[in-house]
């Protein structure tokens, strides 16, 4: 994500831990997974207590990871808030509102149903999401028109 002038350096750092916390609780996600297959499939009672024991330590590196992974989510999304420009914002919130706008996508949040409770997600612009990536320089809107729908 680049941005232009309206990402700060606090958010492109803040934006890289958030990028190193996903990728540490998806190492964690694998391990914890790998330590509940061995205990599903152990065949030994004697290891049993040891396995077990593993699996409590990884059950417990996940769950750190997963603390870390959505602080440094918050963190991210807070300092990203705070350098859109305030335009954009009031834009946005007024397109929202209305009753005919059914989704915003734009270089900053991604709404697939404006009407839905859910707040936007983030627009991260990752690679492994075309969509994202296609809406990193514009708004698009798309609108509830009987008319032409």
């Amino acid at each position: 994500m680049s941005g232009g002038g309206n990402v700060s350096a606090r958010e492109k750092a803040l934006r890289r831990q958030y990028e190193e916390a996903k990728a540490a609780l998806a190492v964690s996600d694998r391990e914890f997974d790998a330590a509940q297959g061995k205990v599903t499939r152990n065949g030994d009672p004697a290891s049993v207590a040891q396995q077990e024991h593993e699996l409590e330590y990884a059950r417990d590196r996940f769950k750190a990871a997963r603390e870390r992974e959505c602080l440094a989510n918050k963190d991210w999304n807070h300092e990203r808030g705070r350098s859109e420009p305030q335009l954009i914002h009031m834009l946005r919130g007024r397109l929202a509102r209305n009753q005919s706008v059914k989704q915003l996508f734009d270089p900053l949040n991604m709404d697939a149903d404006t009407a839905d409770e859910t707040a936007p997600a983030p627009n991260e612009q990752r690679r492994s999401h075309p969509n994202e990536r296609l809406h990193n320089n514009h708004l698009h809107t798309t609108v509830r028109e009987p008319k032409i729908l």
